[in-house]
């Protein structure tokens, strides 16, 4: 069954019900039973405390669950997933041009997000996107200087919560009250554009305190895309110095240790990774099932 907060938290997907390839989605379940296993494997080797290879696995399963991300949002074409070599999870990135589009899905959803605000809320709603976008671009810009890839590679616990904390600036707005009143509006409306009818034992209260309280259950993935791009910067550098000496980072396998950033919020971005893992499932589970979707 899929559950109607699965409509909602993925609205930028609605119009794409119909126009993803099927190859598309069964190509993805296989990147996303990938992403699984590595993320498993991951796991396991961060309580052996095999920090490196735990880091390493982490950043392989985030790299199959942005494979299957793109593909069901139709960013990249399949040949290009399943016909092309790339060198590395970053060479992936760069010639597909993850980052800009994943920048274009995020100001597509903020735009969403500034209509449902009061006139009030929008003017600082537009200040905080416009710190966002400009922390945004200076984090990606650091990603393309040889030394600044080298700071980053070691940046501490501090370090990193501080670059996550840039989804913050427009995280907040998502769930606030007037937000949500309007995506349980628009999933309910979009459950009976669906051809969906909530059972005669549940009342609209009870049904909007449903998606109310999913909403706020599963508030992290209504930034999924923000909070992708900044995890992606972070843990594709990593890729090769998890396994061996990496001469442009200066950085190897031994350098893993519980005092490198990456490794002290090992937990946070597992949650990260598995969130991604879990969103992509439901995205598939709705396209399955776009004829014959039931609340319950």
């Amino acid at each position: 069954m899929v559950g109607i907060f699965d409509l909602a938290k993925l609205m930028t997907g609605f119009n794409l019900f119909k126009k993803v390839p099927q190859e598309n989605i069964e190509y993805s379940k296989g990147l996303i039973e990938n992403a699984k296993k590595n993320l498993s494997d991951s796991y396991d080797l961060y309580n052996k405390k095999n920090y490196n290879l735990a880091i390493y696995y982490l950043e392989q399963s985030l790299y199959s669950s942005v494979k299957s991300l793109v593909l069901l949002f139709r960013m990249v074409k399949l040949k290009d997933i399943k016909d092309k070599n790339y060198n590395s999870f970053e060479d992936f990135i760069n010639k597909n041009k993850i980052f800009d589009k994943l920048k274009k899905i995020i100001n597509q959803n903020s735009t969403m997000y500034e209509m449902l605000l009061s006139e009030e809320n929008k003017k600082k709603f537009k200040e905080d996107y416009e710190k966002y976008k400009k922390e945004v671009d200076e984090f990606l810009k650091k990603l393309k200087d040889k030394n600044e890839r080298k700071n980053i590679a070691r940046y501490n616990e501090n370090d990193l919560n501080n670059l996550f904390s840039i989804n913050e600036l427009i995280n907040k707005y998502q769930m606030s009250e007037e937000v949500i009143e309007s995506l349980i509006n628009f999933a309910m409306n979009l459950f009976s554009r669906m051809g969906g009818k909530v059972s005669n034992v549940l009342n609209t209260g009870m049904v909007r305190s449903l998606i109310k309280r999913e909403l706020e259950k599963n508030k992290d993935t209504l930034n999924i895309f923000g909070n992708i791009l900044i995890l992606t910067g972070i843990l594709m550098l990593h890729e090769r110095s998890t396994k061996e000496y990496d001469k442009d980072l200066d950085f190897s396998p031994d350098n893993y240790n519980q005092d490198l950033g990456v490794v002290k919020l090992y937990n946070k971005m597992y949650d990260m990774v598995n969130g991604l893992i879990k969103f992509n499932e439901n995205f598939v589970n709705v396209l399955e099932n776009k004829d014959n979707l039931k609340l319950f």
